[in-house]
Formats: structure tokens, C-alpha cells, sequence
């Protein structure tokens, strides 16, 4: 399928490729004209949802969006999910689905894009994260990255302290509470985060593994964005712990780890100023990587050079 842009014409089209025993399914938007040198994006979405490239098809246009400045995007099915063949049963940080990552960047390397940027949120943040070590990653913005390690089950267990509150006040919990069991079991998970507030101080909102796969990234020059929203419970996370180890590294980054915010919530994207932001913020960080097709003295790469057909003009 191919479409006119803002700017430029784009072709999307399906590819297929292995991934740790599975065929995984990916969405191909390829640019008429692609910035010279710029590196192709991987797109990875949450987990622990069906997928449709987020509520009003957030990936796919911001994958057109960046179609606009010559850069070339795969959106891709996770293993067991959408198109994608094989079988997940359960989603957890312990657990990344790295491999994933590594079959999309194979496939991209066939079709001639030696280094890659990750664009991913929550789940597929971590997952990102976790394969900055590749070293065809050039870049990552990271949309709303838990800073603690949690499955989907244990999520109540192992997340912040303000998470607990928040969901403690809800009327169906305060309901619950008027159980003996359920409120013993309560105020048991709230001594042990208790506990561990004081034993860890700041860095009790922030895993080891979250610092050391950003400590990597941060070691190979490999910008980062990690975007928030102030009302996202991994952004309470996130200010309590840059008073910590999480905050010496940022700094020492120099400018290579930015963080943005904006109002409200930007997890789950179920809102469009959200979208809207998330969008704008990461296609502003790109450019400022490579180089649009839209500037002078630069002359496009064709996309027919990458073993796919230019589209029509």
C-alpha cells in the first residue's frame, strides 16, 4: 500500500521473520525518499493487550510521521500475538522479549539498514532497554518505562507505595477491606514496601536491572528519552528516584538521558493530547538524530536501493 504524506509518498507493507522459533509479523513503512544514513526505527508496543498499534492507531502514525522526515519504521507483533506465530503466556519484566528485538533488527539488516532506533512503551521499553547492548541500536525513546521489575500478576505487589494508596482508595478495595483477611493481607504488603522505603531510600522505586541496562546504554553513547506523564504512576517512580543512583546517572550522561513530561496520563495512550504529545515529542528527538531529506544539499536515498519498490509519484 502506498500514500502521499505530508511531504513525501510511503509504502507500508507486511514482512515476515523468525524470532526464537516463531515467525513474527511486522508492518513496513518505507519512505519515497530516506534521510542518507538514517537508521530504520523498531516500534515495539506494550504487553498484556490486544493489539491494534495503541488506541487511534498511535505507532502506525507515528510511524507516517516519521515517513514526513525520510525514516523508515517496522511496527512489530510480539511472538504469540496479532500475526505473529508461537505462544506468550504471561508478560514479565524478568523475562524481556529481547529475541524479538533481535530477529526485527535481522530483518532490517537484509533489507539494507545496518543500525536501528527503538521506539517503544511500558513492556516493550524494558524490553528495549534491555537490548541496548546490540550493537546495531543507535538511539531509544523509552515512552513511559516501569522502573520496577513486575510481571503483570505480581504488579500489586511489587510496584510503588503511591501505587498501593491509589488503588487502596478505590471504593471497590475500600469494600474489600471490610473483610478481616483482606485487610490483614493489605496492611501486610504495605509494612514490606514500608520496610523497604527505609532499607533503599530513593532507589527503592528503581530495580537493579533498570539501572543496569541503562548504566550499558549509557556506556555506548546511546541517546535516550524517557517520556512520562505526570499523572503515570512510574513517573511518581521516577522523581523519587533521581534523588538516587537513577539521578547520578542521568547527570553523568551529560544530555545523553532527557526526560519528558507533559500533563495527565501518558501511559496506555488512552487520551489524544497524549498521543498527540508522545508523537511530537519523539519525532522532534529523531530529527535531531538524523538528518530530514527535507534539507538542502541533501541528496535522498531512493527507496528501490533497499530491495523494495519506489512507490508511484
Amino acid at each position: 500500500m502506498s500514500s502521499r504524506s505530508s511531504a513525501l509518498i510511503y509504502e507500508e507493507r507486511p514482512v515476515f521473520f523468525d524470532a526464537a522459533g516463531a515467525q513474527l509479523f511486522g508492518m513496513l513503512t518505507l519512505p519515497s525518499r530516506i534521510a542518507p544514513g538514517s537508521p530504520a526505527v523498531v516500534m515495539l508496543p506494550g504487553g498484556a493487550w490486544m493489539p491494534g498499534s495503541h488506541r487511534g492507531s498511535f505507532f502506525a502514525t507515528m510511524a507516517r510521521r516519521l515517513a514526513g522526515l525520510g525514516v523508515p519504521t517496522l511496527r512489530v507483533d510480539y511472538h504469540g500475538v496479532g500475526e505473529s506465530s508461537g505462544h506468550v503466556s504471561h508478560y514479565n519484566i524478568r523475562d524481556l522479549f529481547v529475541d524479538d528485538v533481535v530477529g526485527a533488527t535481522g530483518v532490517l539488516r537484509e533489507l539494507g539498514f545496518e543500525d536501528v532506533m527503538l521506539v517503544a512503551t511500558c513492556f516493550g521499553a524494558r524490553t528495549a532497554l534491555a537490548a541496548g547492548s546490540l550493537s546495531s541500536v543507535r538511539a531509544m525513546a523509552l515512552l513511559a518505562p516501569p522502573l520496577l521489575d513486575y510481571s503483570v500478576e505480581e504488579g500489586l505487589r511489587e510496584s510503588s507505595v503511591a501505587t498501593h494508596v491509589r488503588k487502596g482508595l478505590r471504593f471497590s478495595v475500600l469494600r474489600g477491606l471490610a473483610n478481616p483477611r483482606n485487610r490483614r493481607a493489605y496492611a501486610k504488603v504495605i509494612r514490606a514496601k514500608l520496610d523497604n522505603l527505609r532499607q533503599r531510600g530513593a532507589d527503592s522505586t528503581v530495580s537493579r536491572g533498570f539501572l543496569r541496562d541503562l548504566s550499558a546504554v549509557a556506556e555506548r553513547d546511546v541517546p535516550v528519552l524517557l517520556a512520562y506523564g505526570e499523572d503515570d504512576e512510574y513517573y511518581t517512580d521516577l522523581v523519587r528516584a533521581r534523588d538516587g543512583r537513577l539521578g547520578r546517572l542521568i547527570a553523568q550522561a551529560a544530555g545523553r538521558i532527557e526526560v519528558a513530561t507533559c500533563p495527565g496520563r501518558l501511559h496506555g495512550f488512552a487520551w489524544f493530547p497524549a498521543q498527540e504529545f508522545a508523537i511530537d515529542t519523539v519525532c522532534t528527538w529523531i530529527g535531531r538524530i538524523v538528518e530530514p531529506v527535507g534539507v538542502p544539499n541533501v541528496d535522498p536515498v531512493d527507496a528501490a536501493d533497499h530491495g523494495l519498490p519506489t512507490p508511484p509519484g
